[in-house]
C-alpha cells in the first residue's frame, strides 16, 4: 500500500505535465523504497518503459512509427554503454549526476518547446538518439525532455506527433537499457512491476484532473519541486564524493 501511494504521482505527473514525470521514479525508489542507486536506475527502466509503452499505444495515431523506431534503435545502441558506465563509476557520481539532470529537466520545463523546423537532419537526429540512450542507461530516466526537442528541431515533427513519438522512443530506450541492467542483476523485478502498475493507476486517476486544472500552474509547482529535489540529490552526491 505504501509503494502504491508513493508511485501514484509518477503516472499523475506524466499525464498532467506530459514531460518530466518519469524523473520522479529514481528518487522514489532510492528515498521511498530504499533501493541503492544502481538498483533504482535499473528498476526505474521497467517502470518508465511500461508507462511509456502504454502511452504510445493510447496515442498511436499520432506516432510516427518509422521515425520512432529509427530514433529508438539509436537509443538502444547508446543505452548499453550508458548502463556499463552506471556500473563502473562511483555510485556517488551517479547520484550527483542525477541531481544535476533533475535541475536540467526543471530548467528545460520553464522554456517553451522549440517550433518545428523545415527539413530533416537525420545524422544529427541519430546522434541525439544515441545520446538520449546513454542518458537512459546511465540514469534510468526516460529522457523525454531531450527527445521531444530533437524530434521537432531535427526531424520537423509537429508538437503532438513529437510527444507521441517520444513515448515510443522512450519505451525502446528503456527496453534496451533494462536488458543491460538485468545482465548486472540490478533490476528488482517485483518492486518495478508494483510501481509500474501504481503509476498507471495514478495516470488514470489524474486524467480527469488535467481537464480542470491549469497546466501552467501545475508545471510551475512541479518545476519548483524538481529544483529543490535536484539540489538536494546533487548536494548529497557531492558530499559522498568529497567525503
Amino acid at each position: 500500500m505504501i509503494r502504491l501511494l508513493l508511485a501514484l504521482p509518477i503516472g499523475g505527473a506524466l499525464v498532467l505535465l506530459g514531460a518530466g514525470g518519469s524523473i520522479l521514479t529514481v528518487p522514489l525508489l532510492v528515498y521511498g523504497l530504499g533501493l541503492d542507486v544502481r538498483e533504482a536506475a535499473g528498476t526505474s527502466l521497467l517502470v518508465v518503459g511500461v508507462v511509456a509503452l502504454v502511452g504510445a499505444v493510447t496515442r498511436w495515431r499520432a506516432v510516427h512509427a518509422r521515425v520512432g523506431a529509427t530514433f529508438g534503435l539509436a537509443g538502444i545502441v547508446g543505452a548499453v554503454p550508458g548502463a556499463w558506465l552506471n556500473h563502473h563509476v562511483p555510485a556517488a557520481a551517479v547520484l550527483a549526476g542525477f541531481g544535476a539532470t533533475v535541475i536540467l529537466v526543471a530548467l528545460r520545463l520553464t522554456r517553451p518547446l522549440p517550433a518545428p523546423r523545415a527539413g530533416q537532419h537525420a545524422v544529427a537526429a541519430l546522434i541525439a538518439g544515441f545520446a538520449g540512450g546513454v542518458a537512459t542507461g546511465f540514469f534510468g530516466v526516460g529522457g523525454g525532455f531531450l527527445i521531444v526537442p530533437a524530434l521537432t528541431v531535427l526531424l520537423g515533427l509537429d508538437m503532438g506527433a513529437a510527444v507521441a513519438t517520444s513515448l515510443l522512443v522512450i519505451a525502446l530506450n528503456s527496453l534496451g537499457a533494462l536488458v543491460a541492467h538485468a545482465a548486472y542483476g540490478t533490476v528488482v523485478w517485483s518492486t518495478g512491476i508494483e510501481v509500474a502498475l501504481a503509476a498507471l493507476l495514478g495516470a488514470a486517476l489524474a486524467w480527469p484532473l488535467g481537464v480542470r486544472v491549469g497546466q501552467h500552474a501545475l508545471q510551475r509547482a512541479f518545476v519548483v519541486c524538481l529544483i529543490f529535489l535536484g539540489a538536494g540529490i546533487l548536494l548529497q552526491g557531492l558530499g559522498r564524493l568529497l567525503g
